[in-house]
């Protein structure tokens, strides 16, 4: 099953998207959230611990980065199985 867990890339192309979406739901423009969404996708590629078990994997990515900029941001966790992500709580 581990050649169908989701890719590092694949998470990093799914926050980029997410982020743009809860943007727009916030109203932001198009330039701010495309420009969010890629920056976020560019620091979860180059950061992101990824673990395979045998029917999923294990994504954190540690925001600590941002938080020293004063955002407001917990460490991102989830399990990608089959192409989708699911977040765990912190």
């Amino acid at each position: 099953m581990f050649f169908t867990n989701p890719s590092e890339r694949d998470f990093s192309s799914f926050l980029a998207t997410y982020v743009n979406k809860e943007m727009a739901k916030k109203g932001e423009s198009a330039e701010i959230r495309n420009f969010s969404g890629g920056i976020v996708g560019l620091f979860a590629e180059k950061t992101v611990e990824r673990t395979d078990l045998i029917f999923a994997s294990y994504y954190h990515l540690d925001m600590s980065r941002l938080r020293d900029f004063g955002s407001d941001i917990k460490d991102i966790n989830m399990i990608g199985v089959f192409g989708t992500f699911l977040p765990i709580s912190n």
